[in-house]
């Protein structure tokens, strides 16, 4: 059983811009580990600061992935209206659009931490396309959900 198609032909669908980003913060993330796994070979073990930002480019990636899959679920389950969803779906843009700063900023670390001269140059341009992405309305959400917060007298969801 997939997930239902909530948008209208020719307009983007339910979270498909946060699909596409976690996407590619899971490719950041694995190429990252990767570069460094090839440079550094069993030395790697030593490269803690290297290490530490793959780390956090992976936990990244899993929070917005079980973000977005938690969402997905309960739109599947209630519809993109029901109970819930609106909210879950803010939080999920801010979250996505928050880890996509900073991964953009975690891979450059990463990378200058592994890598020099020609190759620096070519993967960072990788990296910018991987982590390109139009940055949410940030005051709009955090006003959606504060609202959403209020309604509910505490928690939203």
């Amino acid at each position: 059983m997939g997930v239902p198609e909530f948008a209208a032909p020719g307009e983007p669908g339910f979270l498909e811009a946060e699909t596409k980003l976690v996407a590619n913060l899971k490719k950041t993330a694995l190429a990252a580990l990767g570069i460094a796994a090839r440079t550094f070979g069993d030395k790697l073990k030593d490269q803690q600061e290297v290490l530490a930002d793959c780390a956090d480019l992976v936990i990244a990636a899993y929070a917005c992935e079980s973000a977005l899959l938690r969402t997905q679920k309960q739109a599947a389950r209630t519809g993109a209206d029901g109970t819930g969803v609106a909210v879950m779906a803010d939080l999920t843009a801010l979250c996505v659009n928050d880890a996509m700063e900073q991964a953009a900023a975690l891979g450059r670390r990463a990378l200058a931490n592994t890598l020099a001269g020609d190759e620096l140059r070519t993967m960072l341009a990788g990296l910018r396309r991987l982590t390109k992405h139009d940055p949410a309305p940030r005051a709009k959400l955090h006003d959606r959900i504060a609202a959403a917060a209020i309604a509910a007298g505490g928690y939203p969801l």
